[in-house]
């Protein structure tokens, strides 16, 4: 079995929780491990809605970041709900409410499974076995900022704003104006 296959073996059994719980599943996800779109090392999952896919699929990518096969499918679980409820609805309350019944826990944007949910993936990874996949460690070559002004990025949104040294220090990250979260500052 490959991981395209372990997820979408995975999916295939978090679909009964999903029905289980009231919510149903588009018949037509495609999953798998692949980089995600931006902040590789921040967004460990995404979930595309089928209007940019030219197919019509729903689209769901697991970070190859990622082995750890529990995490794995509380992060497909995430996804999944982007895809229940609607990609078009982010975090709101509709997310909200699926992702707390299945029993997400933890910040909309970065859930982590809570107990009773850590015991429903267990069992499917004792079906599933291992996810086949090391995680990848990418390189931190990244090039040093030239400017004095610090580039700081919304993890959710991609908002960027630029800031000194001595405001971050003084004051902290900025606040994305798109939905205020903390922007992310280079180390």
């Amino acid at each position: 079995m490959n991981r395209e296959q372990w997820l979408s073996d995975g999916k295939a059994r978090l679909n009964d929780l999903f029905i289980e719980k009231g919510y149903s599943l588009p018949s037509n996800i495609a999953v798998s491990c692949s980089w995600p779109s931006k902040s590789i090392r921040k967004r460990i999952g995404e979930a595309w809605s089928p209007e940019v896919s030219p197919n019509g699929t729903y689209e769901t990518f697991i970070s190859p970041i990622l082995d750890d096969p529990i995490r794995v499918l509380d992060v497909l679980t995430h996804e999944l709900i982007h895809h229940a409820v609607g990609v078009d609805k982010g975090h709101g309350k509709a997310f909200r409410d699926c992702a707390l019944s299945l029993g997400l826990e933890g910040k909309m944007t970065a859930t982590y499974a809570g107990e009773e949910l850590t015991k429903r993936l267990n069992a499917i990874v004792e079906k599933l076995g291992p996810y086949p996949h090391g995680a990848i460690q990418p390189s931190d070559n990244k090039k040093k900022q030239g400017t004095r002004l610090i580039k700081c990025e919304c993890p959710s949104c991609g908002y960027v704003a630029r800031t000194t040294n001595k405001w971050i220090d003084t004051y902290g990250a900025p606040i994305c104006p798109c939905n205020h979260e903390t922007m992310d500052v280079p180390q």
